[in-house]
């Protein structure tokens, strides 16, 4: 007993040192699978939150919560080009009371959007940001001070650490994104078809972490590859959103592909604006070797409300007693949806005038 808590301990740190944040929502944290995502989306503005409980049979479960928020600017019907700007925070809670381990990171993310064709878009981004890891020591039982009943943290661990440690770093990420959209609308709604591609290196100045004196833990650069499509069904309120994403991190690989079926109660004025789709999705995904993922995501006008559960399929099903991990999302979107929330684009003489150059 003592030898696996003991080993469990060591493993769990070097996976949370070698691995990245972890979600998913992947449609729900979109600066993570690409920093050139920043303004690229059929609206002005979103914000996200996310939340992650996991590995909650050991009695103090790792949980992540994230913030994001991006837009765009310069966005007008007879510019070819315009800028995303956006950025992120997170923070990893992990051991006794989420005071054991933490992680906490902060990003600030610039991307250049070019139109090259009435169809397709080319951006390309680069993140800079900063890293702060800590662990508190004294919240660690270790083998020794197990005296058959219980821990006890009083008694001597014998192990030359420091009580409190704290690191910090700098992060460097980049990415590029390619997408094709083709809409055909009639007056009530439209019919699109989009497909999005894209590729990011994050950590590419592969920081260090410090733990201990003689003894430094690179972050791995993390490289994604991804891609996203919206297919609508003609004449349907039904919309299918498949998804692919495929990452890796030094040794570890991590392949993520299903799909959502979206369904479109109610759809957007397509002048005023003044009403928003109201709006359901279930999805299906897979990761891997790992885990199958139901979820659903319910939209109501600017608002998104998404929940997940990781059901566990690997070995490690019989550590977590079944218990998967739980995620929730709560985003805001301005959208795009109705000509008079678009009169910005257009460079015409009077703010008035809504019809384009």
């Amino acid at each position: 007993m003592k030898k696996i808590l003991y080993i469990s301990f060591f493993c769990i740190t070097s996976k949370i040192i070698a691995q990245d944040t972890h979600f998913s929502q992947l449609a729900q944290q979109p600066l993570l699978i690409n920093p050139a995502n920043a303004g690229f989306f059929d609206g002005y503005a979103r914000a996200i939150a996310n939340y992650r409980t996991q590995w909650n049979a050991g009695g103090a479960p790792f949980q992540t919560i994230m913030v994001s928020f991006d837009a765009n600017a310069g966005l007008k019907k007879s510019k070819k080009a315009y800028l995303g700007l956006g950025g992120y925070v997170y923070q990893d809670f992990a051991g006794t009371s989420g005071t054991s381990y933490k992680t906490f990171n902060a990003n600030m993310v610039g991307n250049a959007i070019v139109n090259i064709g009435a169809k397709s878009q080319l951006s390309g981004a680069l993140m800079l940001g900063m890293g702060q890891t800590s662990t508190n020591n004294n919240n660690y039982s270790f083998g020794v001070q197990y005296t058959g009943n219980q821990f006890n943290t009083n008694l001597p661990n014998f192990e030359n650490l420091n009580t409190n440690r704290h690191y910090n770093w700098f992060d460097l990420s980049s990415g590029i994104n390619y997408e094709f959209n083709k809409i055909k609308g009639d007056f009530s709604y439209d019919n699109r078809f989009s497909l999005k591609v894209g590729f990011a290196g994050y950590h590419l100045n592969n920081p260090q972490l410090e733990f201990t004196t003689n003894n430094k833990q690179p972050i791995g650069r993390r490289f994604v590859a991804s891609s996203q499509a919206r297919i609508d069904i003609k004449e349907s309120p039904i919309s299918i959103l498949p998804s692919v994403i495929y990452m890796f991190q030094g040794p570890y690989r991590e392949l993520n592909i299903g799909t959502f079926a979206r369904y479109r109660f109610k759809d957007a004025t397509k002048t005023t604006g003044l009403k928003s789709e109201v709006a359901l999705s279930l999805g299906f995904y897979y990761r891997t070797g790992d885990a199958l993922i139901p979820q659903f995501l319910v939209e109501f006008k600017s608002l998104s409300f998404g929940f997940s559960y990781d059901q566990t399929i690997s070995t490690y099903k019989n550590a977590n007693r079944g218990l998967g991990a739980f995620e929730v999302s709560l985003s805001w979107r301005n959208l795009r949806n109705g000509l008079y929330n678009q009169r910005r684009e257009y460079n015409s003489g009077s703010k008035n005038v809504m019809t384009p150059n």
